[in-house]
């Protein structure tokens, strides 16, 4: 094994039948992918690993699966295999096999003796429990083996509840019963000279208790294996019933009775959403959807990592087959959660808000038609991605549609895309922070010995400092439900504005350009920032219990924001004029009362939201690199996010056109580009699209088109 990479072990167990093994070895292929050399051991008495991957793994050996670049080996424990070698042992040489295995527990004298009871007769056939000692001597040729040395992940894949509850409890059994053997060994040792002989002529006391402290030790190890939460993760599977949730919830008890670590339940053959059901569906659904309440109620599961798996129409079995279990079950690890991905929409409102009267200023008020245009378009838009759903009861998120068009590359390239905007918007909120504190404390300076920092670049840092710790943090819920009132927060600034123009005397005098050619670009950049939501789309869509709805839903909360944003462009456009800010607070009267509640109102919005930007970022990086229980390392990739950010943001200190540049290359293509390219591709046999098709290539051109404009707005950040 690599220096420094540490091995892990992952145990699937649950009620039979609930699709253990396919978890198991799509859990394999996906460590496989990752370049992590792994083996996939299977201890239930009736295997199905073979059938998993489509070929023989029978004979108890490694075998390597094929179909793989990197290394992936698996393994079915043989239990017919060990009672021959226990019948053969106990048979052979006239039944002295049986001797001998009480010889290497220093009790051969006992079998001479023993010998007319015709003891190999007795153990001709195996012991119960013979399934589970096989598979403890197998965790521990893993455990010291050399020959194992080089795999970085061992999965097992193992019997239902009874027989695995039975796996983790025996070596507690075996350490005390040898425990007790080698007291009642040196108690009938030290009685009688004639008794120590019952324990062998030719081998010393010593020797065998040698041999059984030997055995005691390597259960011992076993069982800190079992228990150790650094190394070892038992994943309970399930199916959405009543009597497999319970009998989940039991084995879940007795797992944390043995202290064995439980942190994830996947959750298999959900039926996906669909608009329309049949009556066997919809009775079907309702089933499990009391069976899914229970999850969320049961004191035992409630607290695990829930993760739901797809009833789909295919045959999960071979390897592509377990690639694309992998997709639908273990990706959703790695996702973003629906909070933070509305979140992700809020972030940007907040922001857009700011800077939407700059946007008019830019262009001018004939490019309000443009604005509404815009609007119109990511509305319609949005549609497609809804179609795109419809067509695929497996896609959930927007990276699914990517890779139900362009396959895994469409899937990145949505994936890289999301988080460069994420990545983007925490720049921008340092920059906000810096801008709104020295609007605050103009006067306000910064001294560091000799070093002295500017106002501004120093509040830059003090938020840096104060934002800091909260992205170290694991659980960011406090902080996601703190700054999920970001449609809040931007009326609040929005009646700021409008009480600034109307009560503090500033006004509506500003009569502006009826149209500015050169700064169309930078205005069409920021109105399609504006409406830059579409990442959210789908996760919203799959959540909701109607879908029918979603349409008129889009339709209403595209009329919302036109609105607010239209609104706030106007009357800032009209109270500035061409001297508008890129933030419109920036030109608020100092010392009014509204200028300071829309000031603090954009101060604490990025506090709160900061880390809720950076962390998907940082557990992709961490999930991927299998980084994410190191602890101190994971520390270190936030705060360097972090500082890079700060570094960014004192870099190109200008917030219209950082916010101007994420919506010209990143949310056009996003929200213009991606899904009309996507429901080509998606829907290039459908004869229906006609003017349709027209429409949306035109709209896929000036996605691109806006996407270009990017580049001069990079060119004009020098200078400025």
């Amino acid at each position: 094994m690599a220096a420094g990479v540490q091995r892990k072990y992952y145990m699937l167990g649950g009620k039979g039948g609930v699709g253990k093994t396919s978890c198991a070895a799509s859990l394999a292929v996906k460590f496989a992918n990752h370049g992590h050399p792994t083996i996939v051991v299977s201890t239930d008495p009736a295997h199905s690993l073979s059938d998993s991957f489509a070929q023989d793994l029978s004979g108890g050996n490694l075998v390597p699966v094929d179909g793989l670049d990197s290394p992936l080996y698996a393994l079915e424990i043989n239990p017919e295999k060990a009672r021959d070698e226990f019948r053969s042992a106990s048979q052979k040489n006239g039944g002295t096999g049986v001797k001998d295995f009480m010889d290497s527990m220093g009790l051969g004298m006992l079998a001479d003796q023993l010998g007319e009871l015709k003891l190999g007769e007795l153990l001709d056939s195996p012991p119960p429990g013979l399934d589970e000692a096989i598979a403890i001597s197998k965790v521990m040729q893993f455990v010291e083996s050399q020959e194992y040395n080089i795999f970085s992940r061992i999965v097992f894949d193992t019997a239902p509840t009874g027989h695995t509850l039975r796996l983790l409890s025996l070596p507690d059994f075996l350490d005390a019963s040898i425990g007790k053997i080698l007291k009642l060994r040196q108690k009938i040792a030290s009685a009688t000279s004639a008794i120590k002989s019952v324990f062998g002529k030719e081998e010393s006391q010593a020797d065998a208790s040698g041999k059984l402290e030997q055995l005691r030790e390597r259960m011992v190890k076993v069982r800190e294996l079992f228990r150790d939460t650094e190394s070892t993760e038992f994943i309970i599977v399930t199916i959405p019933t009543v009597m497999a949730v319970s009998e989940s919830s039991r084995l879940c008890g007795s797992l944390k009775k043995e202290s064995v670590p439980v942190r994830r339940l996947i959750v298999n053959q959900v039926l996906p959403p669909s608009a329309s059901d049949c009556k066997f569906c919809s009775m079907k659904r309702k089933d499990q959807m009391r069976a899914l309440q229970m999850i969320q109620s049961d004191p035992e599961l409630m607290n695990l990592n829930s993760i739901q798996a797809p009833l789909v129409d295919v045959e999960i079995r071979g390897v592509p087959a377990l690639r694309f279990m992998d997709t639908i079950t273990v990706i959703q690890v790695l996702s973003m959660d629906s909070l933070l991905l509305r979140q992700y929409e809020q972030n940007f409102k907040g922001v857009g808000i700011l800077s939407i009267p700059y946007a008019l200023s830019e262009g001018g008020w004939l490019s309000l038609a443009l604005f509404l245009l815009i609007g119109i378009i990511c509305c319609y838009t949005g549609l497609l991605l809804q179609r795109c759903m419809d067509s695929n009861s497996l896609v959930r998120t927007y990276p699914d549609i990517g890779e139900l068009a362009f396959g895994s590359w469409g899937r990145i390239v949505v994936c890289v895309f999301m988080y460069l905007e994420l990545y983007l918007a925490a720049i921008e909120f340092m920059i906000l922070e810096g801008d709104n504190l020295h609007k605050l404390f103009p006067t306000a300076n910064f001294n560091m010995g000799r070093l002295k920092i500017g106002g501004k670049q120093g509040f830059v840092l003090l938020a840096g400092l104060i934002v800091l710790p909260t992205t170290w943090l694991r659980s960011l819920g406090v902080l996601a439900y703190v700054s999920i009132g970001g449609v809040l927060s931007s009326l609040i600034v929005v009646c700021c504005v409008l009480w600034a123009g109307a009560i503090d005397g500033v006004g509506f005098h500003e009569k502006g350009i009826l149209v500015n050619w050169r700064g169309i670009p930078t205005a069409l950049s920021l109105y399609v920032f504006c409406f830059s939501g579409h990442s959210v789309f789908p996760t919203i869509y799959t959540s909701m219990k109607d879908r029918t709805i979603f349409s008129k839903v889009l339709y209403l909360c595209f009329v919302l924001c036109t609105l607010m944003y239209g609104l706030m462009a106007i009357i800032g456009y009209l109270m500035y004029g061409q001297a508008v800010n890129p933030q419109v607070t920036l030109n608020l009267p100092v010392g009014k009362l509204s200028s300071k509640i829309a000031i603090y109102t954009t101060l604490i919005n990025p506090l709160t939201k900061y880390a809720l930007l950076l962390m998907p970022i940082a557990n992709s990086i961490e999930d991927w690199f299998e980084l994410s229980k190191l602890r101190s390392i994971s520390i270190l990739i936030r705060t360097g996010l972090a500082i890079s950010t700060v570094v960014l943001a004192l870099t190109v200190p200008f917030f219209g056109y950082v916010v101007a540049l994420t919506g010209s290359f990143l949310s056009s293509t996003a929200t213009m580009l991606l899904p009309s390219i996507c429901y080509l591709k998606v829907f290039k046999n459908s004869r229906r699209l006609g003017m349709e098709l027209v429409i949306i290539i035109a709209i896929a051109a000036l996605g691109a088109a806006i996407a270009v404009i990017g580049e001069t707005i990079l060119d004009d950040l020098t200078p400025r």
